[in-house]
């Protein structure tokens, strides 16, 4: 069964009038009849029948119409839930690092803001430490930091794990062994970058 021929019986049998249930459609008149005599050969069924100049519905009718103003009905909420979520409100306030903020979030910002444009978001760019008490004390919802961080009550979640280079002089690399580099020189390193939320 198509949806579209159960939406033109639903307003066939709510006007019991196939002229009536075309305007409403912005169909002609034949196009009802051709998709009401589809509907009742697919089920099997008679629909509608005609006494005198009146439509009325056939016990199948009956039957099909309480579950097509069911399933018009759940059709209906699901239009209207996804209007909602179209039409979110409410505020997000991301902390990052100013590496992030400026490279990272002005393109994911701009599309977020065209799925969600009632959405407020706040942008602070920060350091590490000053994320990760702001995301404890719900200052902010969401933090961007580099490295894992383990606290009961956030989640980690990886978003990129960055390709480290190493760049070394020839007269350092021919001295040391590669393993030795990296054990016996102090480093910067960073693991992974992770979304904290609370």
């Amino acid at each position: 069964m198509e949806l579209r021929h159960l939406k033109t019986f639903k307003f066939a049998a709510e006007y019991l009038n196939f002229t009536k249930a075309a305007q409403k459609l912005n169909f002609t008149q034949p196009a009802v009849t051709v998709q009401i005599q589809t509907l009742e050969q697919e089920l099997n069924q008679e629909l509608f029948i005609r006494i005198g100049k009146k439509n009325f519905l056939t016990p199948a009718g009956e039957i099909l119409k309480t579950y097509t103003d069911q399933l018009f009905s759940i059709v209906e909420e699901i239009e209207s839930s996804f209007t909602e979520l179209s039409n979110s409100y409410g505020n997000v306030t991301i902390a990052a690092g100013e590496s992030y903020c400026a490279n990272y979030f002005p393109y994911v910002i701009s599309e977020y803001l065209k799925l969600y444009p009632h959405v407020q978001i706040k942008l602070i760019s920060c350091k590490r430490d000053e994320i990760i008490k702001g995301i404890e004390s719900n200052k902010y919802d969401i933090g961007i930091i580099s490295g894992e961080l383990s606290k009961n009550g956030m989640t980690n979640i990886v978003i990129a794990e960055d390709d480290m280079v190493l760049v070394v002089s020839k007269d350092l690399y021919a001295k040391y062994p590669e393993d030795q580099l990296l054990t016996k020189f102090p480093l910067i390193k960073y693991q992974v970058t992770d979304i904290l939320k609370r």
